[in-house]
Parts: structure tokens; sequence; C-alpha cells
């Protein structure tokens, strides 16, 4: 009763006139209520104008001001690698989720949020989480690979890491956006098993981990664009999942009023773009139309609330920065999720006292890419660089007088045949993979001419990719001692490097895709030339550069189109003739079969699979138990095993542990991820690593009873280093 008194109090000064030295909102978080109260209270004292106002972003990337009230505005920013152009440029995403370290994920997502309140930031617009469902896609590198369940347990890391502290992360982007070609017009159509499977599972682990944020895609999916998919949004995402935080639209993604609005989207980013508008709310004439408006506002109100953003801004509260802490984790996450792939004859890592000329060679070695273009850029802050660093400065401190490095051409014969070694930087710059830069999963021509021609003069070459994601190497492999693979390392890539090619640091990196040798070995491209009638999967042999250096991708199907649905009634939309006709629809044929999967089914091995990383030690993995042999549908397990590093160096080994149906009642892959476990080891140290098997680890998801389901019998329990290297095995029976 005390609170609904204060209520009415509030509600009728708002109306009336407001202190000047209190306003509103300050009144409203003065008082003992929850974020749920205090919505309510602040979304009866607004007006209808103010409310549908509400919905829509202010300028680029901020929203929500209302002075009447003494609402702030709320800033968001783009995060994904770091704070938008001026942050601490870390290393992407699918080089963070490299290190399988959800420790390293949990404090990189701690100190962007806290860099992002330093600059004035309340929504880090991160992490993205699609699947790397082929390599050609320009933003693998902001994502966390092929696995869902490991993309779920780095994104949860992340998510708690920035929602610490009062920032709110978003998730990004819901669902099915496995591609930049043509983004807006190519309808991801995905069965239901296989979006429940491999496409959700990360998102709904997010949910469930309460992030406060979910941002829908460009893409449409099974035909509806997602920012009007009331099936995704509101249906799944809210009612059954139980997400009471707001949805958000990628920036340029609502197509229409009406469709957005009833399908469950509650805010619109940027200001006002195409016909969101005001005027167009007001003139809809959808049922419960005042019912959903003020939901929408409640819900964006209270996430608000919820994770004290208005709290903070009121109280004027100042992060103070850690640069230097900052520096250091950015520098350690390259460390740790750098891969080396391919180590012939140990020639890594070099020795720092031995007599040696060192060159360094390729394009790519003096402007080494650190960043890429689009919502991801960081720019690089050390002097003179911006998108990339000579990877030379890393290899300073370890110059000495008998060990000599410096640059070289790849025509400087007579160096090349003296040199002990030669490292050859291969990739595309900053220009050439990225947000709407979807490339070839073949390298550049100069790459691979550049490669051939090293081998001819020296048979210690290492060759590094600077590449965001996957690419061929089939072609090339073979007499080259040495492959790591870098990725996009951020600005402290040079130093990662050398400490790890010097042995200071004993590589980690594990991959979170597989890396096939043939093209065909794609499961899309199988099931592409498996169902020619179909679009499954764009050519390899195009870049895909839509729009030149930074833009939005084509929007051909809607671009102009300023009602793209039209309406039998509220709940089921219809395309307009010339939309529907005009929308292509990409058949995701290949099912669940992605990745070390498909390879599983066809019985191929990987170029480097799944999981796989080098060390310069090695491990030993001994006494596998598990706590309880038989289980029900609804109990858990335990499994232990012991690692030892049997090696002369201190290492660290991931412990993976995958799950296999014996005689599956229908169709299952042959094995799943479902845990793993990053160990660090002294020379000789062993240590028992315990993972938990919830049940869950069994289910799949049965599409005629719409539901979850674990059946009965026996499941093997598989460990090793990767998908393809599993040393121990027992089983479990579920009852």
């Amino acid at each position: 009763m005390r609170i609904l008194t204060v209520w009415l109090c509030l509600i009728f000064s708002a109306c009336a006139s407001i202190s000047e030295k209190h306003s509103f909102l300050q009144e409203v978080l003065s008082l003992e209520a929850t974020a749920d109260e205090k919505a309510q209270m602040i979304l009866d004292a607004m007006t209808y104008e103010e409310k549908i106002r509400f919905l829509s972003g202010e300028g680029w990337k901020d929203h929500g001001t209302v002075k009447r009230l003494g609402l702030p505005t709320i800033h968001f920013e783009d995060a994904t690698a770091g704070i938008f152009l001026n942050g601490i440029n870390y290393p992407a995403p699918l080089v963070a989720a490299a290190s399988w370290n959800p420790e390293l994920l949990l404090a990189m997502g701690e100190a962007v949020a806290k860099e992002g309140r330093y600059y004035g930031k309340d929504v880090i617009l991160g992490p993205g989480v699609n699947i790397y469902r082929m390599p050609t896609c320009g933003r693998n590198f902001e994502y966390f690979g092929e696995d869902p369940y490991l993309a779920s347990q780095l994104a949860i890391s992340y998510i708690n890491g920035v929602q610490s502290d009062g920032s709110i992360a978003v998730i990004k982007h819901y669902a099915g956006n496995n591609q930049d070609y043509d983004r807006h017009t190519v309808s991801s159509d995905i069965d239901e098993r296989t979006l429940r499977e491999i496409y959700l599972p990360t998102f709904e682990a997010a949910v469930k981990a309460g992030v406060g944020i979910v941002m829908s895609g460009y893409n449409p999916l099974n035909g509806f664009p997602m920012s009007e998919n009331k099936r995704m949004i509101t249906d799944i995402l809210k009612n059954e999942w139980g997400f009471d935080g707001f949805v958000v639209s990628d920036f340029y993604s609502v197509y229409s009023t009406e469709g957005a609005f009833v399908s469950g989207l509650d805010l619109e980013m940027p200001q006002k773009s195409g016909d969101f508008a005001v005027k167009k709310i007001k003139n809809l004439t959808v049922p419960d139309k005042d019912k959903l408006l003020n939901e929408k506002v409640f819900r964006i109100l209270k996430t608000y609330l919820k994770f004290g953003v208005y709290d903070r801004i009121v109280a004027g509260e100042k992060e103070i920065p850690d640069f230097e802490k900052w520096n250091q984790l950015a520098q350690k996450i390259a460390e740790e999720g750098i891969i080396l792939l391919k180590n012939e004859d140990n020639l890594l890592p070099l020795k720092k006292d031995k007599e040696q000329t060192i060159l360094l060679v390729g394009r790519s070695s003096r402007r080494f890419n650190t960043t890429a273009i689009g919502a991801c850029t960081v720019f690089n802050d050390r002097i003179g660089r911006l998108f990339t660093v000579g990877l030379i400065d890393g290899f300073k401190e370890y110059r000495s007088k008998n060990t000599k490095i410096r640059w070289a051409s790849v025509n400087d014969v007579a160096a090349l045949k003296k040199a002990d070694a030669v490292i050859y930087t291969i990739g595309l710059g900053p220009f050439g993979e990225g947000e709407v830069n979807d490339r070839s999963w073949d390298m550049t021509r100069r790459n691979l001419r550049e490669i051939e021609k090293l081998k001819k003069y020296n048979k210690n070459i290492i060759v590094i990719s600077n590449y965001g994601a996957g690419i061929e190497t089939e072609s090339w492999i073979d007499g080259v001692k040495c492959f790591i693979h870098a990725g996009i390392a951020g600005k402290w890539a040079d130093r990662a490097l050398a400490r790890i090619i010097f042995g200071d640091v004993n590589p980690s990196g594990k991959l979170t895709y597989t890396m096939v040798k043939e093209w065909e070995d794609f499961a899309p491209v199988a099931a592409q030339m498996q169902h020619p009638e179909l679009f499954v999967v764009h050519p390899r042999d195009t870049k895909y550069l839509n729009f030149p250096l930074v833009g939005f991708g084509p929007r051909r199907a809607y671009g102009g189109i300023s009602k793209m649905l039209k309406s039998k009634n509220p709940d089921q939309f219809e395309y307009s003739t010339e939309s529907y006709d005009k929308m292509k629809h990409m058949t995701y044929a290949e099912g669940r079969y992605l990745g070390y999967r498909y390879l599983d089914k066809v019985g191929k091995k990987a170029q480097f699979p799944f999981g796989f990383g080098l060390s310069y030690t090695t491990f030993d993995f001994s006494h596998l138990t598990v706590s309880q042999k038989s289980i029900s549908a609804a109990e858990s397990t335990n499994i232990k095993v012991t690692v030892t590093n049997t090696g002369e160096m201190s290492g660290a080994e991931v412990v993976q542990l995958y799950v296999s149906a014996k005689q599956p009642q229908t169709d299952r892959v042959l094995k799943e991820l479902k845990g793993f476990e990053k160990v660090f080891l002294l020379p000789g140290e062993s240590q028992t690593v315990s993972i938990d098997l919830p049940a869950e680890a069994f289910r799949y998801y049965d599409v005629d009873e719409k539901r979850w389901r674990i059946d009965p019998g026996e499941y093997e329990i598989l460990i090793g280093n990767s998908s393809e290297n599993l040393i121990l095995k027992t089983a479990v029976t579920v009852l």
C-alpha cells in the first residue's frame, strides 16, 4: 500500500511539475521497490508519444532520453573485439575462443565493459555467437566457432564478465546469420531439429544465463526477417525460453512497422530508420496495440533498472581505467588463442642463444592485421599504426649478438638460402574480410606463389596465417615445416607470436572449427552437389565484396519498399508477391552434419580437426572414472581423468569430452562435444580433471513431440585432445 501511495504521488508530480533538484527518475530510484515496480512507475508517467519514441534509437547508438522525466541517454557501443574504434584492440573472438579458456572470456568481458563505462558506454553490443557454417563468412572471426556447446560455454563467460558490474551484454545475431553476402535478402531456411541442435543452443544458454538484450539478425529465417519473426522472437525466445529482457534490431534491419511491432521486436536501432517511426505506429490498426506498446517500453525500462544503468548514470559513477591491466590481458588472450598446427622436426621453438639469421617475409609481416572493418573495428593505438602492426616489433627483444632478425623480400634469393629460418605471413589485410565482406576459402594467388618460391630456397619455412578463419592448406602445406594460425590476434599479436616462436610461451590454442582438405569436405558444399536444384552455399571463387570498404550490404528485396508485409490477421503475415519473389532461399541441406559431425558421418579425416592444436610438450591421459555408470534421464554423472605433462616444458592441455549414442533410436550424429577443461601443468606434474555431465548431454530434439528427449540406452564417453584423437573411453547407461 505504501508503494502504491508513493507511486500515485510520483505520477501526479510527473504530470504536473518536476522539482529542479530531483527528477522523476531520481525519485523512483530512491524507493525500495523492485525493478518491475519501478519500471511500471516510469511507464505510467510517460505520455503516449514518449512511449512510442522510446521504441526507436536516437542518433546512431543512443537511446532513451526523456528529459521531462529525467531519463538519461543510454549509450550503446559495438564491442566484439574491444570498444569500437578507440578501445583496447583485443584479439577477435575466434582467437579468444581458441584458448578454450572460459576464465579468459570472463576477464575479457569484464575488461571490455569497464573500458566501455570509462568512455560512457552502457550497453555492449556483443558477443556475436553465430555458428561457423562455412569459412567464407567474413564475420566468422567475430564468433566462437562451429560447435554450439563450446560457443555456449564461452558466451556465458563473456556475458557474465560484461554484466558483472552494471553493463548490459547483447547477444547477436539471432538467428541463422551465417554469412554476410546479401544478408538482407537471403533467407536461412533451416529445419527445426537443426535449428534447435546447432543454431539456437547458444542463444538459449545466454538467456538462461541472464543476458539482458538479444539482437535480431539482418537475415530472414525460414522466410521471415528476424526483426519481424514472431515465432522466433515471441514464441520461442520470450515465451518458451522465458527471456525477460528486450529485443533490439540490428542496425537498419527493420523492414515494416506492422511486422516488427506485432512480432515482438522491442527497440529499433538506429534512429527511426525505415518506417518504424512515431506516425507509423500511431496509424497502426492492429489489435491490442496499446498493450503491445506498453509491454515493449516496460521491458526496456525494466532491463535498464535491473542492471543498475540508471542508478550509475544518476549517481555520476566514473570508471577508473586500468589500461596496463587491459593491455596485458589482450596479450595473454593472444598468447593462449594462437594455434600451432604443424611443427615438423620440432623446428619450434627457435633457440634464443643460437647463432642464427631469421627472415620475416611477406607483405602481411609488415602490415599484420590486428582488426577488421565493420562493427568489430578497433583501431590499434600503437604509434604509427591504425589497423596493423609490423611483426618485427615483437621480435626486437630477441635480437642479440648471435641472433639476427630482419625483413627480407621474397626475391632476396641469396639471403633466403642462407637464413636459418624464414617466417612468411599470409593474410588479406583489414579490408579483405569483415562485415559485409565474405571471402574466398582459397588463399590469394600472391600468397600461394610466394610460398612455392620460398620452399625452393629454404627448408625451414614457418607460415603464419593472419586470415580471420580457416583457409585452404592442402595445396601448399607439404614442404612447410611449421604452420601457425594467429588469426586476427589484436594489437599485441607481434609480441604474442614472438614469445611463442622463441618458446617464452608454450602454445595452447585449439581450433574451434574444422579445417578440411578439400572444398567438397565442407558439409554444405557436399549437400549442394547432392542437391544442385537448391541454393545451399555460394561459390568459393568469389570474394563477395558487396559494398566498398564499409556499408550495410545489398537490400534488393526490401530496400525502398515501405511496407513489406500485408496481414490477413495479426498472427499470420504474408509477403507481398513483389517482395517474396525477390527473396533468395538458402537451404541448410546439410542439416546437423556440420564440421566434425559431417566428417564423422562420411568417414573422412580433417586436415586439422576440431579441437586440434600442438604444444611444445607432451601429455598423457589416464585413470578415466565415472561416478555413476547408470543414471536416470533426470540425473547427472561426473567424469574424472588424470592428465600428466610428460614433456620437459610447462604447458596447457585441453581435455575434451564427447558423447556418442551406441545404438540410437533415431538419427544421431556420431559424437558431440559435451565437456572440456583446460589444465596448466609443470613438467612431470599430474592433475585430475573433473567434468560434470548433466542429463541434457544425452538429449536430442524430437520434432514430432516438439521437445527435447533423452532415449534410454548406452552412451560412450570419449576423452581426448581433439575430435580425431580420443584416447580414452568408457560408457554410461541411461535408464
